[in-house]
């Protein structure tokens, strides 16, 4: 069972748009030295939806670094994508390449053929209507 104090980290970019891994490293000492449980990882305040695969598991082992200076620290990592391919990449990797153990997972677009639907009918409205 997990418990404690768990809240969502925020992932760090330079002025470039890059990950600055820096700086995430940082910010998740910082919020493990203030006493809380566990991080929330790439889920949308971390800007997960908005990253590559490639800088999530980077962001993951970037945790797994810094939970490992502490005792007892839970990290989940949200690897929820728009394909199923991309979740299942993020779900083995921060396991097996992050020693990771517990994963969140949830649909990065629910509603999408709902509000897809409506797009199209938009699209091929009449103008005159």
């Amino acid at each position: 069972m997990i418990r404690g104090s768990l809240v969502p980290n925020i992932t760090f970019f330079d002025a470039e748009g890059n990950l600055d891994t820096k700086k995430t490293k940082w910010h998740m000492r910082w919020m493990f030295e203030k006493g809380l449980d566990g991080l929330f990882l790439t889920g949308s305040y971390g800007s997960g939806p908005m990253m590559t695969n490639e800088e999530r598991i980077e962001v993951f082992k970037a945790a797994k670094e810094v939970a490992s200076e502490f005792e007892g620290k839970i990290l989940l990592p949200h690897v929820g994508c728009i394909d199923t391919a991309s979740t299942l990449e993020l779900a083995t990797a921060a396991e097996w390449k992050c020693g990771i153990t517990w994963v969140v997972l949830n649909n990065q677009c629910l509603g999408w053929p709902q509000y897809h639907q409506v797009l199209m009918d938009l699209d091929t409205q009449d103008a005159d209507h």
